[in-house]
């Protein structure tokens, strides 16, 4: 046999809320019905103990003054409250003896003895409770109130009322209570029912929207009805989503840029082989063509080498070979291997390092990369006979700060949220040098975050850019 199972969060929660409101009403109707009962009894009992105590004060005058016509107000009075209250009332003697009736008592109560154990109780001065079962006397179970009377020979004043009576007054207010308590439930489960549907609505919305962007399209979004937690969910899927986008847009720019890098050398290698290998380049001219296509292969290798080094930093495996060097020696050593770059457009690079020897501990070649790509776009952003700044100071724990700064366009603040990013490039529209790989910067932040240390950028537009990073001191 198949197991019932329910899968939607829409039906769970339906269903939690309709057991804790069924569950909830039943417990406050039986409770309430009880606390009722009790109370409904109660206030019976009250009353007939009030109107008994009316009855033994006029009892008593009227047997003090001895007048005949308040004898026959008090017959009538029994009357009145017989059709009031729907209760029958007996005033009785001491020896027990039903003296007086209201009409409604059967004539044949009349001379008849009541029990002796509740006269007994009366004429020690006591009210007295009694709930009676059918017999000789009542056809039906009564609710029996006792009064005492302290005047002439009379013991009490007994008033009685008819339990089942009582009990259809008080079946009619269940009836009432439990209808009431029915529209409750029902009132509940249909704001239940609507409160889950928007609540699931939300969650069903993010889920389909889910499965889109899952199947490529990356420009839709979710909509934001609150904002309370599932708005705030919302919100946060709709930053995922843009974030998906932008990366797929970047994805796809860096497959085209990546597609041209990749082209342009192969086409000029393949070019200048063939040239080469056909005759159509004079032997003379053979060296030259061929000095091009290694530096051609050459730029490929450094792509190919960029990539590798970002699928390492992805997989968390860049490994670093660590040791003590002379920072400013590696300085040095990459101005020296960007002079030709330097020279082509008339740049100075100014250093002030703090001192002649500045010993880090780190991996040297991976520093060396730093530095080299970070000079390198310095030097490709900036301006023909412009000035490059590179500035070393110490700082607190141990610290040594490098700072390059060239002279170029800036950077603006939102470029500057993803100069950082792999494959981003900077706006195109400026008409700089745009055929890097969009990995160098990625690659200097890969590697100084494995060292523990932090690189920033610092720019405004058109008063340059200024990337600065710390590293570590060696122990001396």
């Amino acid at each position: 046999m198949k197991s019932f199972r329910i899968k939607s969060i829409f039906e769970k929660q339906l269903l939690l809320y309709i057991v804790t409101i069924f569950f909830s009403v039943m417990l406050v109707a039986s409770s309430t019905a009880a606390v009722y009962h009790r109370h409904y009894v109660d206030e019976i009992r009250n009353e007939l103990v009030e109107q008994g105590k009316k009855i033994a004060q006029e009892y008593a005058k009227a047997y003090r003054t001895a007048n005949i016509e308040s004898f026959a107000n008090l017959a009538y009075e029994f009357q009145v409250l017989e059709e009031y209250m729907g209760a029958n009332i007996m005033l009785v003697n001491r020896d027990g003896v039903l003296v007086m009736t209201s009409p409604d008592v059967s004539e044949a109560l009349r001379g008849k003895v009541i029990q002796e154990d509740m006269l007994q109780s009366v004429l020690e001065g006591n009210i007295v409770f009694w709930e009676t079962n059918m017999d000789d006397a009542f056809d039906v179970p009564m609710l029996v109130v006792g009064y005492p009377i302290s005047a002439g020979h009379m013991a009490g004043i007994f008033m009685c009322r008819s339990i089942p009576e009582i009990e259809n007054s008080l079946m009619r207010m269940h009836t009432v209570g439990v209808i009431c308590l029915i529209l409750v439930m029902i009132l509940g489960v249909v704001v239940s029912f609507f409160a889950t549907r928007v609540m699931t609505s939300s969650i069903l919305q993010m889920n389909d929207v889910a499965k889109q962007i899952a199947n490529g399209n990356f420009d839709k979004r979710v909509e934001i009805r609150s904002e309370d937690e599932l708005g705030e969910l919302a919100k946060s899927f709709n930053q995922m989503a843009q974030s998906l986008e932008e990366n797929e847009d970047t994805r796809k720019k860096f497959i085209a840029d990546v597609s041209h890098d990749l082209r342009s050398p192969l086409t000029s290698i393949q070019g200048f082989l063939t040239a080469v290998m056909d005759g159509t380049v004079p032997p003379d001219k053979q060296n030259y063509y061929l000095n091009i296509a290694l530096e051609e292969s050459k730029r490929l290798s450094r792509l190919a080498e960029s990539m590798v080094d970002m699928s390492r930093a992805d997989a968390s495996k860049l490994t670093l070979d660590w040791s003590d060097f002379d920072l400013n020696e590696l300085i040095r050593t990459n101005i020296e291997a960007l002079q030709p770059q330097l020279n082509e457009k008339n740049l100075i690079v100014e250093a002030e390092l703090e001192s002649h020897t500045s010993l880090v501990h780190g991996d040297k070649d991976k520093i060396l990369r730093v530095i080299h790509n970070i000079l390198e776009n310095a030097v490709k952003f900036s301006p023909a006979n412009g000035v490059i700044y590179i500035e070393t100071t110490s700082r607190e724990r141990g610290k040594i700060l490098v700072s390059i700064r060239d002279q170029g366009p800036g950077i603006s603040k939102e470029e500057q949220r993803h100069i950082f990013d792999r494959f981003y490039k900077a706006d195109a529209t400026r008409n700089l040098d745009m055929t890097g790989s969009g990995l160098g910067l990625s690659i200097v932040r890969e590697i100084i975050n494995a060292h523990g240390e932090q690189v920033s950028v610092k720019s405004k537009v058109g008063e340059g850019a200024e990337f600065v990073f710390t590293l570590q001191k060696a122990e001396t």
